[in-house]
């Protein structure tokens, strides 16, 4: 073979390594490309914000207007007070706390005022009430603590 030949055959071996190689290069970027753009890199999403607890002192006013006017003694002793309320306030139990309330005729809630708050689920308040009876009426000023129950989604008459 001539070396005019040999030479015309090497520059075709190289034109087509060259294009084979530069054919494998364009598939690789556009691969790594294909990736990129389909990779989940997610931006860090901002922390939730706090739901807002319900008010406190709406809590202590529906309490009150409920234990005269619909009187759900047992769903009110299982969600609205906490054991240790229980057994530090109304230790003779439920049916002690059934017989208080239902003796009154009615309730009239004249205030209630948070008067600390120890952390964002714990309260102190101050409550003035009005308590009807068939032998009359007081108007008492009364203080209790509160705190949230996140299992329960609602405050508690607790005792800190």
């Amino acid at each position: 073979m001539s070396d005019d030949k040999k030479d015309s055959n090497r520059t075709t071996i190289i034109i087509t390594v060259i294009s084979t190689i530069g054919v494998v290069l364009a598939a690789l970027i556009t691969a790594y490309a294909t990736i990129t753009a389909n990779s989940n890199h997610p931006t860090p999403a901002a922390p939730p914000s706090p739901t807002p607890l319900p008010d406190p002192a709406a809590f202590v006013r529906s309490y009150f207007n409920e234990l005269w006017q619909t009187r759900d003694y047992d769903n009110m002793w299982n969600n609205d007070l906490t054991p240790k309320f229980k057994t530090t306030v109304v230790p003779k139990g439920e049916n002690d706390f059934i017989q208080t309330w239902s003796s009154m005729q009615k309730i009239d809630v004249n205030s209630v005022t948070i008067t600390s708050h120890q952390s964002d689920t714990s309260v102190s308040i101050k409550v003035n009430l009005t308590f009807y009876k068939k032998t009359g009426s007081t108007t008492e000023d009364l203080f209790f603590d509160l705190t949230y129950n996140p299992d329960l989604a609602t405050w508690q008459f607790d005792v800190h």
